[in-house]
């Protein structure tokens, strides 16, 4: 399947809303992947952006990387799953509230390399309510291994 490479590195966050955010820096130019899978979170969301930017940059996103790429990779995104504690005064209803609005509309946008992830909260996350706990990092790694899988076959 060729190079594998996983990024941002080092805990570092990429903000693709930065004009200093180029897919030549994440090595798309230079590795030509065969499958890309974008991780999605909620820090945007929690931090108070409306579903409509959200919904514009990952849309940007997409589009970004279908272009660059110099062979047309499977592109995935994950769901932007549920949490529990949230940097402003959000609460957990409205933030569920307005990952379901992003989720759904990318769903439509990307159709079946969306990639729908079976984690329950609280039961799958660490007491940081944030952050999967070791079942729920399993389940995450699974439900994008079995979508990249069954879609790569077709």
């Amino acid at each position: 399947m060729g190079n594998t490479t996983v990024l941002p590195q080092d805990d570092e966050q990429v903000d693709t809303r930065q004009p200093s955010f180029h897919l030549k820096r994440i090595g798309l130019c230079i590795t030509s992947p065969d499958i890309v899978v974008v991780c999605l979170g909620g820090n945007d969301l929690s931090s108070g952006a409306e579903t409509s930017t959200v919904i514009d940059c990952l849309t940007s996103l997409f589009h970004r990387i279908r272009d660059f790429a110099p062979r047309q990779p499977n592109i995935f995104f994950t769901e932007i799953v549920s949490r529990g504690k949230f940097r402003s005064s959000l609460q957990r209803e409205e933030f569920d509230g307005k990952r379901r609005t992003v989720n759904n509309k990318m769903k439509k946008i990307l159709g079946r390399t969306f990639i729908r992830i079976d984690v329950r909260f609280p039961r799958h996350y660490l007491p940081d309510e944030i952050h999967f706990n070791d079942a729920g990092t399993v389940i995450f790694l699974l439900s994008i291994s079995k979508t990249v899988k069954s879609r790569s076959l077709e």
